[in-house]
């Protein structure tokens, strides 16, 4: 059972060998009902009757021979414009004329149709290949010959030239699992190394199709380009592994310089107050600064607590954990916002609040700001967010990279935010940003 292409040329080697008088050539069809089959079959019997026409005479004359010749090789140019004349007589000739017509009708409609599936086929901007059961590449889409640089190949046993064997491997490696499984479809995504070492990261699908002009199953595989996709994410987890280090390494400091300064504190009072009788003065006065000492440890334990995650965030929202924050500040701090909490996400939640929080700090260490606004507002789902302070100010293009400002960086990037900062000597610092809630 032969392609549509294979019938093509095997029509075109039939009508060569009529024209040579070779009347026991036929074409190599079948009866699968296609309209080109039909043309096909009664072309055979065109020459059935011719041979059975062939002691009456000569059943052609020269003129219409070339009338032939000359048409079925427009047919072979794509010029399917020409047609030979007949009459109702129903003398072979007429028969000849009207099955080369036929022919002609055919091929032109085959060719338009071609064409058309093949514009769209090439204008759809996801990978399309088409593979045979063996693997060999039948046929691929622009956007497929762009992206793993394939070119037309001048060797007749393959229609492509494949530069990187290696990512066709990885395709053929899909197409071999489904058909060992003895499934129709598969998705997944696959990795692809391209030419000046770029990756790409495609998401596939890979459709067993059936052709009813080949023995074998035909294999589409259809591929969405997610590189941005893919580098947006593995930057996200990357911005998340440094703000979560950057807090660790925070807490690592707040734990030594301080709280085990002061645990250590405690352990060598309480190791004097074995030397020191219960009844002398310095006793009382040893067992206080330890009281004292542990009360204050377990303060910085609770401030520690509440800047690693404020339970009021989790039980009142982002409103609440912002108020508390601010009561536990000792500065001025103006805070305005709508009535209505809109919905976060719980990592909306934290990132917003910790911008806030770093803003806050920033302010405190560096600004000599008396007082800080904070304004929240919510308007057609999209939330802004304004801070300000009343400092010092800073020059923007020196400091910004410093650490805190990278942590603020790196959350608007997790949020996805569209944001500002801006500093001046004398002026205070401004921070802006908005972000869709809806």
């Amino acid at each position: 059972m032969g392609t549509e292409n294979e019938l093509l040329d095997s029509i075109d080697s039939f009508l060569d060998e009529i024209l040579k008088n070779n009347l026991l050539a036929r074409i190599n069809c079948n009866y699968q009902p296609s309209k080109l089959n039909t043309i096909a079959h009664k072309l055979n019997k065109i020459a059935d009757v011719i041979l059975l026409n062939t002691n009456q005479g000569t059943f052609v004359n020269n003129e219409f021979c070339d009338l032939l010749e000359e048409t079925i090789v427009s047919f072979g140019n794509h010029d399917f414009s020409r047609r030979i004349e007949y009459t109702t007589d129903g003398s072979i000739m007429d028969a000849i004329a009207a099955g080369i017509n036929m022919l002609g009708d055919e091929m032109s409609k085959t060719l338009v149709s071609r064409d058309f599936f093949k514009n769209i086929f090439d204008s759809v901007k996801d990978i399309l290949i088409v593979f045979d059961a063996s693997g060999e590449i039948i046929d691929i889409n622009a956007s497929g010959m762009e992206v793993f640089n394939v070119l037309p190949s001048e060797n007749r046993k393959s229609k492509f030239q494949i530069s990187n064997d290696l990512n066709f491997t990885k395709i053929l490696g899909v197409i071999n699992d489904l058909k060992y499984k003895e499934e129709y479809t598969q998705r997944g995504e696959l990795q692809f190394n391209l030419k000046d070492n770029k990756i790409v990261f495609i998401d596939y699908t890979v459709v067993m199709i059936n052709d009813r002009n080949a023995d074998t199953g035909r294999y589409l595989f259809s591929g969405h380009d997610v590189t941005i996709r893919k580098l947006k994410e593995q930057s996200e987890v990357n911005l998340l592994i440094q703000v979560q280090e950057a807090e660790r390494k925070r807490l690592s400091e707040d734990l030594h310089d301080s709280l085990a300064q002061r645990l250590n504190g405690i352990a060598l009072h309480l190791n004097s107050l074995k030397s020191i009788k219960t009844d002398a003065k310095e006793f009382d006065i040893c067992y206080n600064i330890c009281i004292q000492s542990v009360k204050e440890s377990l303060t910085e334990i609770r401030e520690l607590s509440f800047n690693l995650m404020p339970n009021s965030i989790d039980q009142g929202g982002l409103y609440a954990g912002v108020e508390e924050l601010i009561q536990r500040v000792k500065l001025k701090i103006d805070f305005t916002k709508p009535k209505i909490e809109p919905v976060l996400k719980p990592d909306q939640k934290i990132n917003i609040y910790r911008i806030i929080q770093e803003f806050i700090s920033n302010s405190i260490k560096h600004s000599s700001t008396s007082k800080i606004l904070i304004k929240i507002k919510l308007t057609k789902g999209i939330l802004s967010v304004s801070l300000q302070d009343f400092g010092i100010g800073f020059d923007y293009n020196s400091e910004f990279n410093g650490s805190g400002l990278k942590n603020i960086k790196s959350r608007m990037t997790a949020l996805n935010a569209d944001w500002k900062y801006s500093g001046k000597l004398g002026k205070g610092v401004s921070l802006e940003f908005k972000l869709n809630v809806s």
